[in-house]
């Protein structure tokens, strides 16, 4: 006789104890990983650098909504996105033909692209470009930006077609990484030579960062192991590597992007004398601000258009991705995905989640980042320096522009060495009788002149370090990946050590990333001879630890880290006025990989000296 099932009934107060308590393991495990660095974050401008917070009721409201963002996006991810993509991976090879199944891998990380969170924050970059250096980036962050995001989606896409292929045809990962990696330092150094170019290099290696992150990665770990399945491989590992691929194909696909569009695009220099002929030109996005509103009414309708922004682009960026996960399974695989109602309420839960982030970044740790970043430089500034004189100084050359919090701030502009700088206007420093203004020796305009106190610069790059290492340990993608890789090397690869590894390498690649920006050393000279080792060391490497090297270093520049880095980095340009505003990024994730390659070399040679020695003996 076969047992029938009962049905139990919970109470409402029972209901909501059990779901009470899941939401709280969730939440607390979000909480825990942002506390630190955003706690670090406040203690540091507060009390080391003396300075208050800037609307700190708004900071903090956006803190909690990244803490919610990131708990229900995670969620939503792993009850819908992910089972959806882990079952179109292992069912399609068997039901279409590998054109087809391949076609549409392309077609999933291109549409995952849309849907990273922090694609809204290299997007918010466009009103920090001034069209005159970079009319390029200017031009694909403004004027043609979805030809921008084609791009990225293009490089993840062909990341996932070539995974694909990989993983069926049990093709090499080393040889699609050396031939991907060796493409992008040649389109980079082709780049680098033309100046119309120039600027998209560095943009393009952060970019690749920026395009592997809470939703790709989950989706791209998923679809392949779907696909590893339908290989006969007992083993997972075969996986490994597609993060990476992702990670180079955006690179190269904006890098020839840049090649192509660069003979349409004037150089610098010519935008330069046109701004010349007329100081009061637009070069920034939003420049006409002659008459802002500040009053309450105004920001509150300011912050309602943030808010239903935001909920419209989580719907746009997450439903499309899960509908082409739908339709690709009913249509190709001719099956109906099985706990609808739970993969609706994670579809739910991913765009209630996407929303709350990209919210939380942008009113929270973005507005938190930059402010620590235009002050941090205080630490080295020298405490005296003669004073410098503009003469005929015309005040009716100033422009304003607005603060995060509606504030108008008057610049005026400054060509030194045939370079626009733009200077804060000081009222106590203008002589309205004498029509001079006296310039603060101290303004970083005057390279020649800037002290390097060394037991403050050692507390200047510390605070990088720091930075670096608290946003990584936080990112929730590198913890999953941890797990994931500490079990299919059966402990080989710790969880503990792999993240303090990867975070300590971030760190000190920020800041490498200062010091670059500090002294203006052109990005490709440093990027140039960082991943010439790290092809050396990817050559002799075994294919696993090789694959765990790149990938962690991929998922390290997650939600969490890049809002705060590309924040962070916006606001020391403010300071060291660097030609290339880019790169902070790409160096936090080099050095993580030499750093894993170097130990994994290390210790394949230490076990070679102890077998000969036990052959020996």
């Amino acid at each position: 006789m076969n047992a029938k099932y009962q049905k139990i009934t919970i109470t409402p107060t029972q209901a909501m104890t059990l779901l009470g308590g899941y939401a709280q393991k969730k939440v607390s495990a979000q909480l825990k990983a942002i506390s630190f660095i955003s706690l670090y974050l406040i203690i540091f401008q507060v009390f080391i650098l003396g300075n208050s917070l800037n609307n700190p009721l708004v900071i903090f409201i956006g803190l909690v909504a990244v803490v919610l963002g990131l708990a229900f996006f995670l969620e939503g991810l792993f009850l819908s996105v992910m089972p959806l993509a882990e079952m179109a991976g292992a069912e399609l090879p068997n039901k279409t033909p590998l054109t087809i199944t391949l076609g549409l891998a392309f077609a999933l990380g291109a549409l995952a692209t849309l849907a990273e969170p922090a694609m809204v924050v290299l997007q918010s970059v466009a009103n920090f470009i001034p069209m005159h250096q970079a009319p390029l980036l200017y031009y694909l962050f403004n004027e043609n930006n979805f030809l921008f995001i084609l791009a990225l989606g293009f490089g993840v896409g062909f990341a996932m077609l070539a995974g694909s292929l990989m993983t069926l045809k049990n093709l090499s990962l080393k040889a699609f990484i050396i031939t991907l990696l060796l493409l992008a330092l040649t389109l980079s150094i082709i780049a680098y030579l033309d100046p119309r170019s120039r600027p998209m290099v560095a943009l393009a290696w952060d970019a690749g960062g920026i395009a592997t992150g809470a939703v790709t990665v989950p989706l791209i770990i998923a679809f392949g192991l779907g696909i590893n399945r339908t290989t006969g491989s007992n083993s997972d590992s075969n996986g490994l590597g597609i993060v990476t691929l992702a990670n180079l194909g955006p690179i190269n696909a904006l890098l020839t992007l840049s090649l192509l569009l660069r003979n349409r695009m004037p150089h610098p220099q010519e935008t330069l004398e046109i701004f010349l002929q007329d100081p009061k030109a637009s070069i920034f996005t939003a420049n006409t601000l002659e008459h802002i509103d500040t009053s309450w009414l105004s920001q509150l309708s300011e912050h309602l258009q943030l808010f239903l922004s935001q909920l419209g682009a989580a719907i746009t960026a997450v439903g499309p991705l899960v509908l082409a996960l739908v339709v690709i399974i009913m249509l190709f695989i001719r099956k109906k995905p099985n706990l609808i109602d739970e993969k609706v309420l994670g579809v739910l839960f991913s765009i209630v989640g996407m929303f709350f982030l990209n919210y939380g970044i942008q009113t929270g740790l973005t507005p938190l980042g930059q402010g620590v970043g235009a002050n941090v430089s205080s630490i080295i500034k020298p405490t005296e320096a003669p004073p410098k004189t503009i003469e005929n100084f015309q005040i009716d050359q100033l422009a304003y522009f607005p603060k995060a919090d509606g504030e108008r701030v008057a610049f005026f502009p400054l060509v030194i060495d045939d370079k626009i700088n733009y200077i804060p206007f000081e009222e106590a420093l203008y002589d309205a009788e004498q029509k001079t203004y006296h310039l603060r020796a101290d303004h970083p305009i005057f390279e020649e002149e800037i002290a390097l106190p060394w037991g403050k610069m050692a507390l200047f790059f510390a605070f990088f370090v720091l930075l670096g290492f608290g946003a990584v340990v936080a990112e929730p993608t590198l913890h999953a990946l941890a797990n994931t890789l500490s079990e299919l090397t059966a402990g080989s690869f710790p969880k503990a050590q792999l993240i303090k590894q990867v975070a300590l390498g971030v760190g000190i690649g920020l800041a490498i990333g200062v010091l670059r920006m500090m002294f203006d050393i052109p990005f490709i000279l440093i990027l140039l001879p960082l991943y010439t080792i790290a092809l050396l060391l990817t050559i002799f490497s075994e294919s696993t630890y090789m694959a765990i090297a790149w990938d962690a270093a991929g998922v390290a520049t997650g939600p969490i880290t890049v809002p705060l880095v590309i924040a962070v980095g916006l606001g020391l340009n403010q300071y060291f006025q660097s030609s290339e505003q880019f790169g902070f990024l790409t160096l936090g994730a080099t050095i993580p990989i030499l750093i894993l390659l170097t130990i994994s070399l290390g210790e394949k040679i230490q076990q070679r000296r102890l077998k000969q020695a036990g052959g020996s003996q």
